[in-house]
């Protein structure tokens, strides 16, 4: 009986050993380091349609922690296998908080009713082995949303036939290849201004005219359920469309328009109330102008470039929360350092009256900065207000830097122009 007794003792321990290794639980992130949102775009996700993810880091400690980390995608009915990933990517998490955005994207496939899901974002130990974030109160970061087919989204609400609701503009409309070719599947990409206090939820498309019969369109994208936040977001349309080789040079132009509750297609206006029209020219490949021949080098001595060097570039600036008057305005510009190196600045946000660009209005407070070489958002230090008792007023913003001469010099992007972001402020 004794030995039945300390054989079963002796398989039980051998058991927990083989079940409940010490280091089952696995490694921890470094001290400090934790998530606290995600967001995605699309927002709200619908399904066959990519989606991308934007985690909100913490890093409480007091240097730069370095993590390859990623997205994991569960169904909410079965937490214990993922459904789905992102693919892992190499970041610098400098001291403070910082947004992210996660590498490659995940996609709900058609078909089916609205679906619940949880997300949480992991990072890989040594071991390659996937450990999840936590919050800064300790427990697990997870992050519920919903995935519906375009027909489920919340339909739009009434709002009859003369115009889309009210604040809702497009600005501007990109086209891809640009110039614009015969044989080519053109996308367009619309540029849409929500000065509304909520989102609002249509179903746009973009319709092509020949400028010698504008009574009629030419052609048209698929028709996109779009939610719009408020403030600028640019959004691809649905969908392709092109011009079969075999022609001359032909001039086009397109509209951008919404769906309304009778299925009517209604243009979008500009901002100034008119319909808002893009003219461009297709030709086919051989009939394109030839490049111009380079300049050639200029003999003069070089005046110092107006933006740091080697490589550090504004590409995008979030206002929080939408621009009220009366409220505080704290911004996010994006900033993407391509030197391969650290870089510190000392930087602020100016901002100026549309009707007076060559003054600016207002500007935030200075902040030293260290640039990491991965992307991402770095809050403004301080605030800025326009006080209540007037009508809506038109700014835009631009991010400055302080050379070695205290002068400022405003950040460009990518493409070598100066850095603009253009928003409304209204009264509440």
């Amino acid at each position: 009986m004794k030995r039945l007794v300390l054989l079963t003792v002796v398989a039980i321990m051998f058991a927990l050993l083989v079940v409940a290794p010490a280091s089952a639980q696995g490694p921890t992130p470094p001290p400090g380091l934790y998530v606290t949102d995600l967001r995605t775009t699309p927002d709200p996700p619908v399904r066959n349609t990519p989606l991308t993810f934007y985690a909100t880091f913490n890093n409480t400690a007091s240097g730069d922690q370095n993590l390859r980390w990623l997205v994991y995608i569960y169904k909410a009915s079965n937490m214990s296998v993922s459904h789905g990933e992102t693919s892992s990517i190499l970041t610098t998490f400098a001291p403070g908080t910082s947004e992210k955005r996660a590498l490659g994207y995940w996609m709900a496939g058609p078909g089916g009713p609205c679906e619940n899901f949880v997300a949480r974002v992991g990072w890989l130990d040594v071991n390659n082995q996937p450990v999840m974030f936590a919050k800064p109160d300790g427990k697990v970061f997870e992050k519920l949303f919903t995935v519906c087919g375009r027909d489920d989204l919340p339909k739009p609400a009434p709002t009859g036939a003369g115009g889309p609701p009210p604040g809702l503009f497009v600005t501007n409309l990109r086209i891809d290849p640009d110039p614009p070719i015969r044989g080519a599947d053109l996308q367009f990409t619309a540029s849409f201004l929500n000065t509304a206090t909520g989102d609002q939820n249509l179903r746009w498309s973009v319709l092509l005219y020949r400028a010698a019969n504008p009574a009629n369109s030419f052609g048209e994208t698929a028709a996109a359920m779009t939610t719009f936040p408020p403030g600028t977001r640019e959004v691809r349309a649905l969908g392709n469309w092109g011009i079969p080789l075999g022609g001359p040079c032909e001039y086009m132009f397109a509209r951008v328009t919404w769906l309304n509750q009778d299925n009517v297609e209604v243009p979008f206006t500009a901002p100034d109330g008119k319909v808002f029209e893009k003219g461009f020219t297709v030709c086919a490949p051989q009939d394109l102008p030839p490049a111009p021949p380079p300049a050639p080098a200029p003999t003069a001595v070089p005046t110092p470039r107006p933006t740091p060097q080697p490589g550090l570039f504004v590409t995008d600036l979030r206002l929080q929360p939408f621009p009220v008057r009366g409220f505080d305005i704290t911004f996010f510009p994006t900033f993407v350092n391509t030197s391969g190196n650290m870089m510190t600045f000392t930087w602020r946000v100016y901002i100026y009256k549309a009707a007076d660009p060559s003054h600016s209005y207002a500007d935030t407070t200075l902040l030293q900065t260290h640039f990491s070489t991965e992307p991402g958002e770095v809050q403004s230090l301080g605030t800025w207000s326009l006080s209540l008792g007037g009508p809506c007023d038109y700014f835009f913003a631009r991010v400055g830097w302080q050379d070695a001469e205290n002068k400022t010099q405003f950040f460009m992007k990518p493409d070598g122009t100066v850095f603009e972001k253009g928003f409304t402020m209204c009264p509440p």
